[in-house]
């Protein structure tokens, strides 16, 4: 299993209320963006931070009733990713000695271990498939000159070479980027996965890690 460590939360543009969580190896180029929830991004933070509440939260209860058994918080797997949903496993210590394994959100989870400061993991397995490695990125990608804060003209276009062009020659939004990847179907796989790079660079530029996932999952269908 691979350590991980919380790395920081951005605002997720594309879903109101929610937040990107980047979870990333201790000591290792790999990031693991996890959509969440502000309540969940909330009761996260305060973790960390060891926020003082005037009266428990509901993850500071949960611990104080499994403790109150005398059963220990071990750590925190996350094992699973499927059909866009992470999937979290928490391991605790019963009083008489035996391991137990509760399914649960990634969010949920966190929530308990940054209580408790115990390890978060990422199954092995997980992280070569989903994980976004940042020494896979290209930053010295070659982009177009233009007028600083000035953003790019985006002409109408319908050939699928014609709007590659268009995203090799500017340094346009990973959004419309990811939106308009259909319409470059039929082009080599080389191209594809040179635009791909570029815009996955662009996303972890710009700290929309939401952007950066979607498009290295697409990525991963060109292999």
């Amino acid at each position: 299993m691979i350590p991980l460590e919380i790395k920081g939360f951005t605002y997720c543009h594309s879903s109101e209320e929610a937040y990107t969580m980047v979870l990333g190896e201790k000591d290792g180029p790999r990031r693991l963006p996890i959509i969440i929830g502000e309540a969940e991004t909330q009761a996260i933070v305060f973790g960390m931070e060891k926020t003082p509440l005037p009266r428990p939260d509901t993850h500071t209860l949960l611990l104080n009733m499994i403790e109150s058994y005398n059963v220990k918080l071990l750590s925190v797997v996350i094992n699973k990713f499927k059909e866009g949903v992470f999937y979290a496993d928490i391991i605790t210590l019963t009083a008489d000695g035996h391991h137990q394994h509760t399914d649960a959100r990634p969010s949920d989870a966190i929530a308990l271990a940054v209580r408790r400061r115990c390890p978060i993991y990422a199954e092995d397995k997980l992280m070569d498939e989903i994980g976004i490695d940042m020494h896979d990125i290209n930053f010295d990608e070659e982009e177009t000159e233009q007028t600083e804060g000035q953003k790019p003209t985006m002409p109408e276009l319908n050939k699928p070479v014609d709007i590659a062009n268009k995203y090799l020659r500017s340094t346009a939004d990973p959004k419309d980027f990811i939106n308009d990847f259909s319409l470059m179907e039929g082009l080599p796989k080389e191209t594809l996965v040179t635009l791909c790079n570029k815009y996955i660079n662009l996303a972890i530029e710009s700290e929309d890690y939401t952007s950066a996932a979607k498009i290295r999952d697409l990525l991963n269908n060109l292999q």
